[in-house]
């Protein structure tokens, strides 16, 4: 006997191949052969009351950057089709929501400086969202004279 498995059955004190035949054949786990390979169908009755593992409504990854005359945001929408991203501008906030086959996205960012919504450039490109959101004239105020 060589010593690896001397010391493997020191670990398991049962015969792990014996018994690992038997839970995987039996229940609670049914086990079918298609013609790609095993599809394993397990905890049927558990399945029933446990809720997906990931939300409906995801936020994606956002990077925002002021510069000088724009703020720039990027944002990640792995999966997400151009014509299925809803992108909305107001001078304070943007709202991105986006439908993709793995769920929604959506995030509402407030805007580190007041922008112009009529002139924000947007692209999409691989998955990442970069919109350009130049900066309203006056961003600094109203200078007010005092008497």
């Amino acid at each position: 006997m060589s010593r690896w498995s001397r010391r493997r059955r020191s670990l398991w004190p049962i015969d792990f191949e014996v018994n690992i035949s038997g839970l995987v054949a039996g229940e609670p786990f049914s086990i079918h052969l298609t013609p790609e390979g095993v599809k394993a169908e397990g905890l049927r009755r558990l399945r029933r009351h446990v809720t997906p593992s990931f939300p409906e409504e995801r936020e994606p990854l956002v990077d925002v950057i002021e510069m000088e005359r724009e703020v720039k945001v990027v944002a990640e929408l792995p999966g997400a089709e151009k014509d299925k991203i809803d992108l909305r501008a107001t001078e304070e906030r943007l709202t991105i929501h986006a439908e993709s086959p793995y769920g929604r996205y959506h995030k509402e960012l407030e805007l580190p400086s007041r922008v112009e919504p009529k002139a924000v450039r947007a692209t999409y490109r691989n998955g990442i969202l970069e919109i350009h959101l130049p900066k309203k004239e006056g961003g600094t105020g109203e200078k007010i004279p005092i008497e």
